[in-house]
């Protein structure tokens, strides 16, 4: 998802002298003005991922290492209301062991661009606690000298796809997913895809409003953030991947929030058309982003 081109950034530092040495110690200051972006998710058997970040300059390309992240903040996922875990904040690039398998493991961020954070914050090395069906979770962040929170309920499990089938294109492979969707179900839905040693990546998104009580055939193909992109066919698989795919099922505001995301990147190439920020289930419209509770079921290919 690209980055809304009208919200500007600023970053500034407190200098603090400490006594009469010549020793400073230097912290982003961040606006309370400005709004804070949070994104996050919690799966079926996938842990909590959270990532705070800052707007980015407008017109600007966004990369990964251009996203400001909001670092030592306090984030708490509380699930059922009982069981309250302190979510610790990682660097990508220094994972190792099984915290590297679980992120690998993880579902996309949707809002940042880049979908695979560099800083991200999730449950700690020693507490390693995962997502259930029909699960609530609450989410509480300190940051940015505000408190935001919201609280998610994890769907029952998604309508199994009836079979899938890779498909040869230019010597490589897109999949053909196909699915009977239950009349009266009001279903929302979501796939990720993931192949060698990447994350998974975000797919498509649909709801059942025009389909619903009807056998349907979706094309798979490799998520938004693929280190592909920037290749000649990079909607296609390679021979030889071992592919697994997330089918998952959302709520309806999950999927009206991403229908807003894309609204609004769609009014900025239009002139005509005005971008308006999407709401997100945060509790503060100090606050971008959204929370998303997904349910999903796991399909593993390994293409000849």
């Amino acid at each position: 998802m690209k980055m809304p081109k009208t919200l500007i950034w600023t970053l500034g530092i407190t200098i603090i002298t400490m006594s009469c040495k010549k020793e400073f110690v230097i912290e982003p200051y961040y606006p309370q003005e400005m709004p804070i972006i949070i994104e996050g998710n919690i799966a079926t058997d996938k842990p909590p991922v959270v990532t705070l970040s800052l707007p980015n300059p407008a017109f600007d390309t966004i990369k990964p290492e251009d996203i400001q992240f909001v670092h030592n903040a306090k984030v708490l996922a509380i699930r059922e209301n009982t069981d309250t875990i302190l979510l610790v904040e990682y660097n990508k690039d220094t994972l190792t062991g099984l915290l590297w398998q679980l992120f690998n493991s993880m579902l996309a961020i949707h809002f940042t661009g880049i979908e695979t954070p560099l800083y991200f914050y999730s449950v700690p090395r020693d507490r390693i606690v995962t997502g259930q069906p029909g699960e609530s979770w609450k989410f509480v962040i300190y940051a940015n000298k505000q408190i935001y929170q919201t609280t998610v309920k994890i769907p029952q499990s998604p309508y199994p796809l009836d079979s899938i089938i890779p498909i040869p294109q230019q010597g490589r492979y897109y999949m053909i997913a196909f699915f009977r969707d239950p009349p009266g179900s009001q279903d929302y839905g979501i796939y990720y895809t993931k192949y060698l040693n990447l994350p998974f990546c975000m797919g498509r998104y649909w709801s059942d409003r025009t389909i619903d009580g009807k056998r349907w055939a979706w094309k798979i193909t490799p998520g938004t953030c693929a280190d592909r992109a920037h290749e000649t066919a990079p909607e296609l698989f390679y021979s030889e991947d071992k592919v697994e795919i997330a089918w998952c099922r959302l709520d309806k505001e999950s999927y009206d929030y991403l229908k807003e995301l894309d609204n609004a990147d769609d009014a900025l190439d239009n002139p005509f058309d005005y971008p308006t920020l999407p709401t997100g289930n945060m509790s503060t419209t100090t606050s971008i982003g959204h929370v998303f509770a997904l349910n999903c079921q796991y399909y593993y290919f390994d293409l000849p």
